[in-house]
């Protein structure tokens, strides 16, 4: 990526599987990341809400980087089953966050130091060759290094539901809890 005004940087990554047995497949990655803040990070317009404070942007954010890693395997049992779980760790440095101060004013700001880490589980039911439903459940811990407080945005615990219907080969149609 090349930035204006954040010059230019490479995220490498890079990932892999492997079938441990016919049935319970390995994967692994580990990236690099940079993202820089976006134009709403850094001009949003000043909004005063009065007693209830405001929102406004902030032109000092910095870009922040990151590096992740996950781990998993996945299970296919008779055709039917897959389930999938892994295990990802990310250390981020400058994150932006929209944090909010005393008087109630939200600004993005850089943490300078967080983590976020947890496990998800996946598993998939094929009902039949027309219909297919997919529980996910993803256990998250993110916090900001220096303090210890959790990072805002970020559930602990997040659920996923989604019911898949194919009337033909070339049509899906699907519902998301």
């Amino acid at each position: 990526d090349d930035y204006s005004h954040f010059g230019d940087r490479i995220s490498v990554s890079g990932s892999g599987s492997a079938w441990l047995v016919d049935a319970i497949k390995l994967h692994l990655l580990a990236a690099q990341s940079f993202r820089v803040p976006t134009f709403n990070d850094l001009y949003w317009p000043r909004e005063d809400w009065g007693i209830f404070g405001g929102v406004e942007g902030n032109p000092n954010v910095s870009p922040e980087e990151a590096i992740s890693y996950e781990a998993g395997f996945s299970t296919y049992l008779f055709n039917q089953f897959k389930t999938d779980v892994t295990f990802f760790k990310t250390r981020f440095d400058d994150l932006i966050e929209w944090t909010v101060d005393d008087a109630w004013w939200w600004r993005p700001e850089n943490v300078d130091a967080a983590t976020t880490k947890g496990a998800e589980f996946e598993t998939e039911y094929v009902m039949d060759d027309r219909l297919k439903a997919n529980l996910a459940y993803t256990y998250l811990e993110a916090k900001d290094v220096d303090t210890g407080k959790w990072l805002i945005y970020r559930p602990r615990h997040l659920y996923k539901l989604k019911v898949f219907y194919s009337p033909t080969q070339r049509l899906e149609c699907g519902v998301h809890f």
